[in-house]
C-alpha cells in the first residue's frame, strides 16, 4: 500500500507533459516528442500536463510551460494549456496560474485553456483566479482553441 501511495505521489509531482502538434493522417494533436514530424501552429504552443495541479507540482508546471514557450521555433503569441487531464487545482496552483499569466503577458504571450472541466472552472472562480486572468479564456476542445487562435490572429495554417 505504501509503495502505491508513493508511486501515485511521484507521478503527480512529476507527471508526463507534452507540447502538442498536428500529425498528418492522425486525428487530434499529439506529443511532438513521440511524433517528431508533427506540425506546430506558428505562434501557438499547445501544452498538456497529465496530472491535477497542486502544491507539489505547481512550480514544475510553471517552469515547463515557460520552457516550452522559450523553445518555440517561432515568436509565441499564445499558449493553450490542454486541461482535460486536470481534475483539480489547489490554492498554491491557483496562485501559480496568476503568476504564470503575468509572466506570459510580460513576454507578449496570451494564456488560454482547452478542455477544462467545469468543476475545475468552478474552483478557479471560487479562488478568484478567473477574475484575475480572465473569465473567457477556455475553449471546449484543443481543436476549437487552435481555430480561435488562427481566426483571432489571422494566421494561415491548415490542420
Amino acid at each position: 500500500m505504501a509503495i502505491a501511495v508513493i508511486e501515485f505521489l511521484w507521478g503527480s509531482w512529476r507527471p508526463h507533459y507534452a507540447v502538442l502538434g498536428r500529425v498528418d493522417g492522425v486525428r487530434g494533436y499529439h506529443d511532438v516528442s513521440r511524433y517528431p514530424h508533427a506540425r506546430l501552429v506558428p505562434g501557438l504552443a499547445l501544452f498538456r500536463w497529465d496530472a491535477p495541479r497542486f502544491f507539489a507540482n505547481a512550480e514544475p508546471f510553471q517552469q515547463c510551460v515557460l520552457e516550452a514557450v522559450a523553445k518555440s521555433p517561432s515568436t509565441m503569441r499564445r499558449l493553450v494549456a490542454a486541461a482535460e487531464p486536470v481534475t483539480s487545482v489547489d490554492v498554491t496552483s491557483a496562485d501559480m496560474l496568476i503568476e504564470l499569466q503575468q509572466a506570459l503577458d510580460a513576454a507578449g504571450t496570451e494564456l488560454r485553456f482547452a478542455e477544462m472541466k467545469d468543476p475545475v472552472k468552478d474552483k478557479l472562480q471560487r479562488l478568484e483566479v478567473l477574475s484575475r486572468i480572465g473569465s473567457d479564456i477556455s475553449q471546449p476542445a484543443v481543436g476549437a482553441a487552435v481555430d480561435a487562435y488562427l481566426e483571432e490572429h489571422g494566421v494561415d495554417w491548415t490542420p
